[in-house]
């Protein structure tokens, strides 16, 4: 599997993943932990991962914001 390119728009869901980091980190490290366990220690396994874990970030961050509101 090829690495995305970084476009802006990654560069910023990178930022605001970050700073939500920042509020949730405790909530977010154990989600980290259960779902590395499904991708082998490889690096096509890391760039899978990688990818999967943004998107989950970003539905994450989605559903704090919609909770929020």
């Amino acid at each position: 599997m090829a690495r995305y390119q970084q476009t802006e728009e990654v560069k910023k869901l990178q930022r605001e993943i970050a700073a939500m980091k920042k509020d949730h980190a405790e909530e977010i490290q154990t989600l980290a932990d259960q779902v590395r366990k499904d991708f082998p220690d490889t690096e096509e396994g890391r760039n899978c991962f990688e990818a999967y874990w943004v998107s989950l970030l970003f539905e994450f961050k989605k559903s704090r914001t919609i909770r929020e509101r």
